[in-house]
């Protein structure tokens, strides 16, 4: 299993990402799932973002069902030593 197919080590790992999904889920909800987010902080809604965005909420899907099933991490990384070679210039 790859470091990011990996279960949360101790508790505290998990409460602090439900703890993440959460506060995502609750300003996500509260701002209409904008596009993205601005500022110095990540705190202000964009000033051209586009509200009820397909990816924002997908993204909060995603991020719940990932932390329910950690397995399903499979279905989207590469196996360890897959890696392309990247960009070299």
């Amino acid at each position: 299993m790859g470091r990011w197919q990996q279960r949360p080590s101790s508790p505290i790992h998990a409460l602090l990402l439900q703890a993440a999904i959460a506060i995502a889920k609750r300003r996500l909800f509260k701002d209409k799932f904008p596009e993205y987010y601005d500022g110095h902080n990540g705190r202000l809604i964009g000033k051209e973002a586009i509200i009820y965005q397909t990816w924002s909420i997908a993204g909060l899907l995603a991020a719940k069902k990932f932390l329910e099933n950690p397995e399903y991490l499979e279905l989207i990384s590469f196996a360890e030593g897959l890696e392309g070679a990247g960009c070299s210039l």
